[in-house]
């Protein structure tokens, strides 16, 4: 690998270290690299700078009258909504079941 393949590497590394990208290792092993690699350390910082001035030009955004009651209500409320689920599914089997019984009756009846 040349020196200038090396170079473009460790500014991918960089940048994927910087957008959390890497493995637990690749990640271990890139932090260990910069502590002692002052150029690595650059590389990250540039990166981090891109990065951020990305997001200069969005503007911060309220959220909708009754969002989080909203939140709240979907997350916590959810079991109660499986359980009705679960309650008109039971309903639905036990009338095709029963459906199922009248059907196979009328045919035994039918057949003698």
């Amino acid at each position: 690998m040349t020196q200038s393949d090396a170079k473009n590497t460790d500014k991918i590394l960089a940048g994927e270290y910087a957008l959390g990208l890497l493995s637990d290792q690749e990640k271990t092993e890139f932090e260990a690299r910069l502590e002692t690699e002052p150029q690595l350390r650059r590389y990250h910082a540039n990166w981090l700078e891109d990065f951020v001035t990305l997001t200069d030009d969005i503007g911060e955004v309220a959220p909708p009258v009754g969002f989080y009651a909203g939140l709240e209500k979907r997350l916590f409320d959810a079991p109660q909504v499986a359980e009705q689920a679960t309650q008109s599914g039971s309903l639905v089997r036990f009338v095709l079941g029963a459906a199922v019984a009248v059907v196979v009756c009328a045919l035994i009846l039918v057949a003698l």
